[in-house]
């Protein structure tokens, strides 16, 4: 659509009537004010419009990845398995924190929470749970993916069940689990390893309380059936 709208301006100023482009006005005044912001065009103090550098699209580009890049940070801690307030200081680069837990978010204390519903971890969960910890024991520091692909192929523990699994053994301290990066096509990808603990490998499962977030059972209100209308005999 920018492209679309820069092609359209030309070297004498052009009023937003000439550039309506049968685009809605809203769309259009968007896609100027980018050009404008990014240096595609130029507005004069009348409000007329005239073509800027060709390179608008680096800056764009630039700024779009920066903001994907923001909102993918975010889902990154709405689905941390580990402190909130730790994940806040290291964003915000406090080399001198000791990076202990806060014992107050939801996922410290989890029966405090109002928003996630916790359970004692049942005989399935622990189960589970053992096969994680055995993976990681077996093989080292994983990455979340792969230590999911590799230990429930037979799919009888889904991503989201994962998961919960995972963040209540790094709530209970059994893992570690620390955010890498690698380089694709000039791009900074951010990823997920989880790493067995001192106590996870000396610690017997059925020994240790360990709450598993349960998802939430929505309550919807029962559909009325209509009764169907008697036909009158004649």
């Amino acid at each position: 659509m920018l492209a679309k709208v820069y092609a359209r301006l030309g070297k004498g100023p052009s009023t937003r009537e000439a550039l309506k482009m049968r685009l809605d006005p809203e769309v259009l005044d968007k896609a100027l004010e980018k050009l404008v912001a990014h240096g595609g065009a130029t507005v004069s103090v009348t409000g007329e419009f005239t073509r800027g550098q060709p390179k608008w699209r680096d800056p764009y580009v630039a700024q779009r990845d920066h903001r994907a890049a923001q909102l993918e940070a975010m889902v990154r801690f709405a689905g941390t398995p580990g402190c909130r307030m730790v994940a806040l200081v290291k964003h915000f680069g406090d080399q001198e924190d000791a990076h202990q837990p806060c014992g107050h978010c939801d996922h410290c204390a989890p029966d405090q929470s109002v928003a996630g519903r916790h359970a004692e971890a049942s005989s399935g969960d622990r189960a589970a749970m053992a096969r994680i910890l055995a993976a990681l024991a077996r093989d080292g520091d994983l990455a979340v993916g792969r230590l999911f692909e590799e230990t429930f192929r037979d799919g009888s523990v889904d991503r989201r069940t994962f998961e919960h699994l995972l963040a209540a053994l790094h709530r209970a301290r059994l893992i570690a689990v620390t955010e890498a990066t690698f380089e694709k096509e000039g791009k900074e990808i951010v990823y997920r390893r989880a790493s067995i603990t001192r106590e996870g490998r000396d610690a017997s499962l059925e020994q240790v309380k360990i709450s598993v977030e349960k998802p939430a059972v929505v309550k919807r209100a029962p559909v009325k059936k209509k009764r169907k209308a008697k036909r009158r005999r004649r």
